[in-house]
């Protein structure tokens, strides 16, 4: 069953700053934007200078109380491929994805985040992997962690399981793509539905569950984008009611992918972990950090 969107119907919500483009695009690149100023223009720009010209990039102000929507503008003004959607509050991450969705005119859709950097030949990569495999229907990529200067974390890449079967049998296990590096096909929407606004956390996880029943997936080995990671991006708190979804999203794996009874036991690790203090669970996110060994525990997982 199709899980549709709940949007609400909000009069005068669409707020269009830089014209629509006046064709047809082939890529949609979505992202929505709280309160992101400090990185903003780095992300916004690394989009403006793909290689890939032939989009459409339709940012979401979710109700920004900083000067967001200031640099928003002013990149609209500049460029008739931004579109610009307010939202005339915060709504959360599903709910402006999903008004997003519903104003794309590409065949292909790419995520954004408006804290990352998408490398120049990102979409051009992607899009000519969607083009050449038509049973795909979902792509990710390798990619880079940085910190809040944006210098690179460690000296790994990390890496994400490749092919369509490896990454089915490892669904349960952990996440298998970036939110902000994938790109999907706009036909998805029409055989899966959209986020499930009743995941706020792990919305990527549970939508890409449901693209799985319908569509190859796969990953390319290159890394096509730099992931920032800050120290104060996520509390203690949120990173368990995020861990909370997360099982939610594999229990659903479980059942929409028929996958054997055995496979809940990596929901184990969840359930430790939710029952962690917090003192352990600093000390466990600041190893991480320091060794970047999520990389390893992917591969142990294997």
């Amino acid at each position: 069953m199709h899980i549709k969107s709940r949007i609400d119907k909000i009069v005068n919500s669409e707020a269009i700053i830089a014209d629509k483009p006046s064709h047809t695009p082939i890529v949609s690149v979505v992202m929505s934007v709280y309160n992101a100023e400090r990185y903003l223009r780095k992300s916004v720009e690394s989009i403006l200078n793909q290689a890939f010209k032939d989009f459409e990039f339709i940012i979401i102000n979710d109700g920004s109380t900083d000067s967001s929507p200031k640099i928003i503008d002013e990149y609209a003004i500049s460029d008739k491929r931004i579109v610009v959607i307010k939202n005339p509050s915060n709504l959360g991450l599903s709910r402006s994805l999903n008004i997003a969705l519903e104003n794309t005119k590409g065949d292909f859709v790419a995520r954004m985040d408006a804290d990352d950097i998408s490398l120049p030949e990102r979409l051009e990569r992607q899009v000519g992997f969607l083009k050449e495999n038509s049973s795909y229907g979902l792509i990710g990529s390798a990619y880079i962690e940085i910190n809040d200067k944006g210098d690179i974390i460690g000296n790994q890449r990390i890496e994400f399981l490749e092919t369509d079967e490896d990454i089915k049998k490892r669904i349960v296990g952990f996440n298998p793509f970036l939110h902000s590096g994938v790109m999907f096909k706009k036909e998805v929407q029409n055989c899966i539905g959209f986020y499930n606004d009743k995941f706020k956390y792990a919305q990527d996880y549970e939508f890409w569950i449901r693209i799985m029943t319908r569509y190859k997936v796969r990953n390319l080995p290159e890394v096509l984008l730099h992931k920032r990671y800050s120290n104060s991006m996520i509390s203690v708190n949120k990173e368990k009611t995020q861990r909370f979804y997360a099982v939610k999203a594999k229990i659903r794996a479980i059942k929409l992918l028929n996958m054997p009874f055995g496979k809940s036991v990596y929901l184990l690790s969840d359930l430790m972990f939710l029952m962690l203090p917090k003192s352990i669970i600093n000390i466990i996110r600041a190893i991480k950090r320091q060794k970047n060994i999520f990389c390893l525990i992917m591969h142990l997982q294997l």
